[in-house]
This record gives C-alpha cells, structure tokens and sequence, in this order.
C-alpha cells in the first residue's frame, strides 16, 4: 500500500469542502494530500497512514513556491505545534491530534472522513 484509496481521497476532498484545511480557502488551483504522520520515501504497509484523519487537502504542493503545503513542510515546528505533522516517533493515533483548522478552530479528524470541534483558538491565531 503505498497511497491513499480513490474513496478515502474522496472522503478527505467532501470533509474538507474542497478547501484547504489550513487557510480556508477554496482550491482552484495546485493542491495535495498532505500526511499529518509523513508516510516516508516509497510509501508504507501501515494502513491507518492513509486514512482520513491522517490526510487533510492542502494548497499547493511541498515544492511549490506558493501554498500551505510548502508553509507547513517549511516551518516543521508551527506544522507540529498546529497539528499537521505528527511526529513518527511517538506513535500517536492522529485522530487524537487536534487540527488547527482553516485557522479557525482546532478539530480532531476521524478515521471515517468526520471532524468534531475540539476548541476554539486565541484571538489572532489565523493563517489567512
């Protein structure tokens, strides 16, 4: 196994309204499937890293020189503090992560394609 289903990536697209869960913004252009617990260089067998709760749609693409997905590949450490990337090493399930969410509000993925509100940020804690 080495990405993500055709249904599990239409899972992702419905969850996140064809938005880009971290700015909110609607994707017109570019975008990616980002790995909140990076899956590493050839894929992985390890089946719950391609699953909703661990994938969210993101703009643009790791290399792109515009986007959220190079924001959060470029700054490891706002990623880890805001929940898009999840370290490997410490075997955390990722729908116990909250999601810093469209910079709006935290949530915790599920592994079906749902969210559910976790809590709401600091006033001026917003990517956009």
């Amino acid at each position: 196994m080495s990405g993500p289903t055709k249904a599990t990536r239409a899972l992702v697209w419905e969850r996140d309204a064809g938005r880009c869960a971290r700015c909110g913004l609607p994707i017109t252009r570019e975008w990616s499937l980002h790995h909140r617990v990076p899956r590493g260089a050839g894929g992985s067998r390890r089946p719950e890293l391609n699953s909703p709760a661990n994938l969210v749609l993101l703009c643009g693409s790791a290399t792109s020189p515009k986007g959220c997905h190079l924001a959060v590949e470029s700054d490891r450490r706002d990623a880890q503090r805001t929940g898009y990337l999840i370290s490997k090493l410490v075997n955390l399930d990722p729908a116990e992560v909250p999601l810093l969410y469209h910079g709006a509000w935290w949530v915790r993925l599920d592994h079906h394609g749902g969210t559910t509100v976790h809590a709401h940020p600091a006033p001026g804690r917003n990517h956009r």
